[in-house]
């Protein structure tokens, strides 16, 4: 990086006692970029964005197979009273020809 000049972005966890039953982890947001002749670190802790994507993740993964599935057609709509279809149109079987 230091090399380059390109800043670096990086997304971290650790575990601040690995040696504790109570370990938890932490996760930080790192970026790094040069600065004239030196270096300029700095970094957020971030433990809600991360929970709260992993708990997203987790959701979407649990209802979108369920979502697909659904015989009848799942339309959400935004506060810009924006529809968005969740779920395909179901297929109707093909009339039999007489």
């Amino acid at each position: 990086m230091v090399e380059t000049g390109s800043p670096l972005v990086k997304e971290s966890a650790i575990c601040p006692d690995a040696d504790s039953l109570q370990c938890q982890s932490r996760f930080y947001d790192v970026r790094a970029a040069k600065q004239g002749e030196g270096l300029a670190v700095c970094w957020r802790d971030i433990p809600g964005r991360v929970l709260a994507e992993r708990a997203l993740r987790e959701t979407t993964e649990l209802l979108q197979p369920l979502v697909q599935a659904s015989p009848i057609v799942i339309v959400a709509i935004d506060t810009g009273r924006n529809a968005h279809r969740a779920s395909k149109i179901p297929q109707r079987p093909a009339p039999k020809s007489r």
